[in-house]
């Protein structure tokens, strides 16, 4: 595998990708974010959209590093509720939230090819597929430019497909080798809620209306019923969907992946 060569103040001797995979893949949070975050500096980043796992993430950063990046996407149709959460949790933390957005003239592009306009994910799934990969995969790619190591808060028990991932991978971003890290991969929904509870912490408004998932507004993100699965809220029109938009999939080629 490929090394890193790390700047002196971070790290004494090189060290390879193989080498933190398999150092990260055993550490609770905590340590598991500490040491990210001691070893890479504004190289690491955790990318979020203030959801549960997100806000958890940002709240243990918080408390094991002083100096931390935080990014989210600005798809263009994200809740106000979503913009007014953010605001909130950058006051609380008193940091910078690095916020990537897409590109208008882009997403014109894609609106003209469909009589549906901005709604054209519902016409067919081809459409959908091109609207996340142009609201939200390219603002990604710009962000994951910047760093060394992506943190995620992507969990197992989510659904089934993300139960497949691991909690320490490297990942390949336009040809460039990453650390993609899930620090609380292996959280359940139950443990969320405890340590949310326990540290008094504020979650997004949507939550009280029954969202398990937020994303994009209306139709896209939806509330869910209790015994839905959480990400059964996403794309409902979708029946035989993996309800992913790419920002964790490995490709996208045609609108195949997402």
């Amino acid at each position: 595998m490929d090394t890193f060569v790390l700047k002196p103040e971070n790290a004494k001797t090189e060290i390879t990708y193989d080498g933190l995979v398999k150092r990260w893949s055993t550490l609770p949070a905590e340590e598991l974010l500490e040491d990210i975050f001691s070893l890479f500096g504004h190289r690491a980043a955790i990318g979020t959209s203030f959801q549960k796992t997100g806000i958890v993430t940002i709240d243990i950063t918080s408390r094991v590093a002083s100096d931390f990046r935080v990014f989210t996407i600005d798809t263009g149709r994200l809740f106000p509720e979503t913009h007014k959460y953010m605001k909130q949790i950058a006051d609380l933390y008193k940091m910078d939230i690095e916020v990537y957005k897409y590109d208008e003239q882009e997403v014109q592009k894609i609106i003209a090819q469909s009589s549906y306009r901005e709604y054209l994910f519902l016409e067919n799934q081809r459409l959908r597929k091109l609207c996340c990969y142009t609201r939200k995969i390219i603002p990604r790619n710009n962000a994951l430019r910047t760093v060394d190591v992506w943190i995620s808060g992507v969990r197992q028990d989510q659904s089934d497909f993300r139960s497949t991932f691991q909690k320490v991978d490297t990942v390949v971003i336009e040809d460039r080798t990453i650390i993609k890290v899930l620090p609380l991969f292996n959280w359940t929904e139950h443990d969320l809620d405890t340590y949310i509870e326990k540290n008094n912490i504020s979650l997004h408004p949507l939550y009280v209306q029954g969202y398990k998932t937020i994303g994009c507004q209306l139709p896209c993100s939806t509330p869910s019923l209790d015994e839905e699965a959480t990400r059964a809220g996403r794309w409902r029109w979708e029946q035989q969907s993996v309800r992913e938009c790419a920002l964790h999939l490995p490709e996208y080629v045609d609108g195949d992946g997402i």
